[in-house]
């Protein structure tokens, strides 16, 4: 590191030790850093790996798919995931598991990202609220419905790969937006 590399390195440390130094870092980073809408979806598996999916009503391309939606302010990823898992559905005994999938989407603009969670009964009951969300199923590969999105189809892929569960679903199916 150059001597004026070190200079400007101490000197934006000290400048940062003020609250008014923060406090200016902050605004530059929420002026300057781009702001993305980060959706969170849901792989539940139950306890004989069927993969619970729901019928949307704000998605008229692709009506079935995950549970998920947008994430709250000063909320985490994973309370999202388990939170839009509650409301959409009812169950709220499931474990939260590893991200299977991040990706980003272009309708709307977002980030989004996949979680997979476990439930230990077969096919528990769901209850959806019929405004939203007006139908929910456990699917096995077989079952699986027409018109999936692109990303709803390597999200399932993924869970149920880790289970040496094969997906193979028809590319001609496969939507690129629900909306």
């Amino acid at each position: 590191m150059s001597n004026l590399s070190r200079i400007k390195a101490g000197s934006i440390r000290w400048f940062l030790r003020f609250s008014f130094g923060r406090f200016l870092m902050r605004t530059a980073i929420s002026v300057v850093v781009p702001k993305k809408r980060i959706g969170v979806n849901v792989v539940c598996l139950d306890s004989e790996k069927h993969i619970l999916l729901l019928k949307h009503v704000f998605h008229p391309l692709a009506p079935w798919g995950l549970p998920g939606g947008w994430m709250d302010r000063n909320e985490s990823p994973a309370e999202c995931a388990l939170r839009e898992l509650r409301e959409e559905t009812g169950i709220d005994f499931a474990t939260e598991g590893e991200v299977i999938q991040i990706s980003r989407n272009s309708g709307p603009e977002h980030i989004n990202i996949v979680y997979l969670a476990h439930v230990d009964t077969a096919k528990p009951t769901t209850q959806v609220d019929g405004v939203e969300i007006t139908e929910s199923r456990w699917i096995t590969p077989a079952e699986a419905p027409d018109l999936l999105t692109k990303e709803t189809v390597l999200a399932i892929e993924k869970a149920w790969a880790s289970h040496q569960i094969p997906f193979n679903y028809p590319e001609h199916q496969t939507v690129y937006s629900s909306f």
